[in-house]
């Protein structure tokens, strides 16, 4: 079936040559965001994301119907049990599989490359057809209805730039055939328009010398000159330098090429004015050879364009490169543009770098006609020496003591020609050198592999990511193998061990272990080797022993280990990039500048940290990352930090201050966060400590095994409640149990003991929630703390409620109430949340009258506050009390308002109970469907957090159960059955968004 989409203007689809509807701007995002892909898998999560913008959320049945629609609108008349052709769900995602001449954006990009070689071959007339063709392409700005979509901008970007650089090479091919007279006031136009391309204001002034006007050539040079200075503020560069001297002196190759003039053909071909000067013509290997110029090596033309058999040629790696399909596509099209004529690739050691650039020199072999040069220079210590290297590469036979950089440059000025520079990192010196190669030869491209930058005008940096790491599901061994991290380490694991494979029970090791290694392939194939030998479980358990040992043979010994490769990089840092290197070790996630100044800057704080961490950055061993608030920050990769992590070790001293300044920093933090989870700016601090948790925890431990059990223990009382918020309790139960065996003051032993009581109650371990709140009274006596009493004795009624004395928990309660009056800065919050409480014990009593009065109290008082957990306890205490009265309505608006509050903290324990009860309410409402649906989910949020976590919630389960039973009996066991499981499969918006819809 023949396909067309255009996404060059407003986007159109053709199916057999008929235009066909797309539906709404919903329908056509989500199409868009998967042309937009370029075949690549999308997965489902961010294909919402993407089509519904950040600041909106569409459940997954929303998705699915617009895939639904988009799949009869391309494939009209396919059966309903035929699997799709083209709109193809796969792995966690869908991907748009269609001809690469089906969009009309590709259709472009081919054509201009085509149009771009031939151009480059000589060959003008041709080139100005194939590139005429695929600019009519365009009917207006790319992707125009999705301009401001953040999903688009890198495609429209990448469109625009093809299309200037399209129509510059139109323009230069209509001057190779004469039409400069014809073009002048189109290059005036362009010039207009895109003031900043210094390759327009070459075509216009070449376009206005050949048609005799050398003043306004000069002119149009002084406007560019002008305009870089006053926008860039940077001088013109070496074309226009030196198209502006050939003016000047009336140079003979500014003229018309031949074919444009009359008279007998000259000799020479045409000139490609974006490639000033003009590149001489090719020696011919079978004519006579020139004489030997007086103080200059031989013409040594053979040996370069006989690179690709050279010994400098880049090999063909005996195994595939996988996960890089995108690097390669992209790196190759950078490198075919002029203005990217200097590329490099940067990343952490091991994350593949070489091999990409390997890859992409073999992409482009044939766009490279005067051959590809692989210089490694691994061995090459001095970077006066690097020039040298390249030239024994380009003129093998040259002679020793000339000015090399002469040499290289006599051999590669006017050859189209690729010099892949490889390893860079250690002779960055050599980077001018670099530069003015490229300045000099105008045909030269140059792509470059190293840890850091070049930092040179006119670079192109392409940032080399360690591969994907599996998402969704750690048991679906497809949806973990989809990963290319996976993808790598179970083919390596196959070829040493070939009965190997990803099965349901190895696949979440298999997902760990590429996890612990950051994706990096080094890694991965360091570890995937010992497959052989050892199954996934147990190179898990030992995997820093398994890294310890040597790689393939063949690697070069700064990558037999990723220890080796890692010694390389730290060997080329100064000592103060050292120094905070080793320091950042003690961070076990990503970090803040702030957090990195607090803990690199030393004792004294007398340390430089910005400088050194830039360096850091830019050699790769940092990278920067952006948490869920986008907020940015600094991580290491697991392997870097654990490397980062031994040589801080090594020196005790310095391992105790930066360990001691970690802590300090976040007890600090934890600490000010704490009373936060109580206002109304809990959800801002809930996300800042999701993005600390991590060093939070490490600073525990470190203060646990350093002697420092008062900061552990101020610790976890500041975590506390954000660990019962997210479900985090045997974490926190065993960090808070770890500090009690160890000497605490009574106010803070009281304060960590109702912190354990508080994880064992949410874990329903009622005996030993019980025990330390009695123990945290007594604690509390004794040092004449009221804050400890309150949250003790609130704490011993907790669990009275929670085993269904509600007499006992009712005179707990009201004995609590003034001591938290008297609490401080926590007592509003346990003031709202108790009168909940003893309401909730009246209702098991007396019935919902009398307690509704005291519930509204504490929930009138929580949304004073804004305070989102208390208020949706006391919400699910008024639905349960007006599902008692038979008021399903009235509890449903309690329970929608409590189950959109769960989501914006993410309380997934608390999320479960509304829906138990708003099965309940669909229940009445004979909804069955909705009911088993509900049930699921519910399932399924309990499971993942693995507890009940409120067990001073007292639902009538036999409300439930009798839902379940109806439903059952109403749709049938397969049928209930399959809601259920539609439940269980709901994500958290998902799940939300199902749930308040009404019925």
């Amino acid at each position: 079936m023949d396909i067309q989409v255009g996404v060059l203007g407003p986007m159109t689809a053709m199916v057999s040559g008929r235009h066909t509807g797309l539906g709404g701007l919903r329908q056509r995002a989500v199409l868009a965001v998967l042309v937009a892909a370029r075949g690549r898998m999308v997965p489902e999560d961010r294909l919402r994301a993407d089509a519904w913008g950040q600041t909106r959320s569409a459940s997954a049945a929303t998705l699915h119907s617009y895939v639904g629609e988009l799949r009869k609108l391309l494939e009209p008349g396919r059966p309903a049990r035929q699997p799709a052709q083209v709109l193809v769900r796969e792995g966690v995602g869908y991907v748009l599989r269609l001809d690469a001449e089906a969009v009309d954006a590709e259709r472009f990009t081919t054509l201009t490359e085509h149009g771009q070689r031939l151009l480059q071959r000589g060959e003008a007339a041709a080139a100005v057809t194939a590139l005429r063709e695929g600019l009519a392409l365009w009917r207006g700005p790319a992707y125009a209805e999705f301009a401001d979509a953040p999903f688009a901008r890198p495609e429209i970007a990448r469109l625009d730039g093809l299309r200037l650089a399209a129509q510059e090479d139109l323009y230069a091919a209509e001057l190779s055939t004469g039409r400069h007279a014809v073009i002048v006031g189109d290059l005036e136009k362009h010039t207009a328009e895109h003031p900043l391309s210094e390759r327009g204001w070459e075509l216009l002034t070449l376009a206005l010398y050949r048609s005799g006007r050398q003043g306004d050539a000069l002119g149009a040079l002084r406007a560019a000159r002008r305009t870089l200075a006053e926008e860039l503020g940077v001088d013109p560069g070496p074309g226009l330098r030196q198209l502006e001297t050939a003016v000047l002196a009336q140079d003979d190759d500014l003229a018309a090429p031949p074919a444009a003039r009359p008279g007998p053909a000259a000799a020479r071909p045409a000139v490609r004015p974006s490639r000033w000067p003009p590149a001489p013509p090719p020696a011919d290997p079978d004519g006579p050879q020139a004489a030997p110029v007086a103080g200059r090596p031989p013409d040594t033309s053979d040996g370069v364009a006989a690179t690709r058999r050279s010994p400098h040629t880049p090999h063909t790696p005996g195994t595939p490169l996988v996960g890089r399909d995108r690097d390669i596509a992209e790196v190759a099209a950078l490198l075919l543009r002029p203005e990217h004529r200097l590329v490099t690739l940067t990343g952490t050691g091991g994350v593949g770098k070489t091999r990409l650039g390997m890859a992409v020199s073999r992409r482009l072999a044939d766009d490279f006609p005067d051959g590809i040069v692989f210089v490694a220079l691994a061995s090459v210590r001095d970077p006066a020496l690097v020039l040298s290297a390249v030239g024994h590469a380009v003129a093998p036979g040259a002679q020793e003591g000339l000015d090399v950089e002469a040499l290289v440059v006599d051999q590669v000025r006017g050859r189209r020609m690729l010099l892949v520079l490889d390893n860079f990192e250690h002779v960055v010196d050599a980077a001018p050198a670099v530069a003015r190669l490229l300045a000099a030869c105008p045909l030269l491209s140059v792509l470059v592999t190293s840890r850091a930058a070049l930092r040179v005008r006119d670079e192109t940096v392409h940032p080399v990511q360690p591969l994907d790491l599996p998402s969704g599901s750690r048991t679906d061994p497809e949806a973990v193998g989809s990963a290319s991290a996976v993808r790598l380490f179970v083919e390596r694991a196959r070829a040493v061990a070939p009965g190997f494979a990803l099965t349901p029970d190895n696949a979440p090791t298999v997902a760990a272990v590429c996890e612990r290694l950051a994706g990096i392939p080094l890694a991965l194939e360091i570890a995937a080797a010992k497959a052989r030998f050892l199954p996934p479980s147990l190179l898990l358990a030992r995997l820093d022993e398994a890294m310890a040992a040597d790689g393939a043979r063949d690697l070069p010994d700064r990558q037999r280990t990723m220890r080796a490769t890692l010694d390389w990089s730290y060997g080329l840092l100064g000592e103060p990039e050292q120094r905070l290197f080793r320091r950042l070790g003690a961070f076990s996630d990503s970090f803040t500048l702030e957090a990195a100044e607090a803990v690199g800057s030393g004792p004294d704080g007398d340390d430089p940290v910005l400088g050194p961490l830039a360096e850091l950055v830019d050699q790769s061993l940092v990278v920067t990352v952006t948490d869920r608030g986008c907020r940015f920050r600094y991580r290491m990769l697991e392997p870097v930090a654990q490397y980062a992590r031994t040589h801080l070790a090594r020196g005790r001293a310095e391992a105790w201050a930066a360990g001691h300044a970690h802590a300090a920093h976040f007890l600090e933090l934890a600490e000010r966060a704490a009373p936060e989870y109580m206002g109304a700016d809990q959800v801002g601090w809930l996300e800042v400590t999701d993005a600390e948790h991590g060093n939070m925890t490490r600073a525990i431990h470190w203060a646990l095994s350093d002697g420092s059990p008062e900061t552990a223990g101020r610790l976890g009382w500041a975590l506390w409640l954000y660990w019962w918020v997210r479900g985090d309790l045997l974490l926190g139960r065993r960090a808070l149990e770890a500090t009690l065996e160890q000497p605490l003051p009574a106010g803070l032993r009281s304060r960590v003991r109702s912190a354990a009581a508080g994880m064992a109650f949410a874990q329903g371990d009622f005996a030993a929630a019980g025990r330390w709140w009695q123990q945290a009274y007594e604690d509390g006596e004794a040092a004449q703390d009221v804050a400890a009493r309150a949250h003790s004795l609130a704490g011993v009624g907790l669990v009275a409620l929670a085993e269904g004395d509600a007499g006992k928990a009712a005179a707990l309660f009201r004995d609590s109430i003034p001591l938290a009056e008297r609490a401080g800065e926590t007592g509003p919050w346990l003031w709202s949340l108790i009168h909940v409480w003893l309401g909730t014990t009246i209702m098991m009593e007396t019935g919902p009258t009398d307690a509704v009065p005291y519930i509204e109290l504490g929930l009138a008082s929580a949304r004073s506050r804004g305070d989102l957990l208390a208020i949706y306890v006391a919400l699910f205490n008024l639905s349960q009390a007006r599902i008692s009265e038979g008021d399903h309505e009235r509890a449903r608006e309690h329970l929608e308002e409590g189950v959109r509050l769960s989501e914006q903290t993410r309380d997934l324990a608390n999320l479960a109970y509304f829906l138990d009860a708003l099965a309940v309410v669909e229940d009445a409402a004979g909804d069955a469907v909705r009911v088993a649906t509900l049930l699921g989910a519910a399932q399924s949020l309990r499971e993942s957090v693995g507890s009940p976590v409120y067990g001073y919630y007292q639902p009538d389960d036999s409300l439930r159960d009798g839902a379940a039973v109806r439903a059952r009996g109403t749709l049938g066991a397969a049928a209930f059955d399959e809601a259920v499981a539609v439940g269980r499969s709901f994500a958290l918006t998902e799940t939300v968004a199902y749930a308040v819809r009404r019925p």
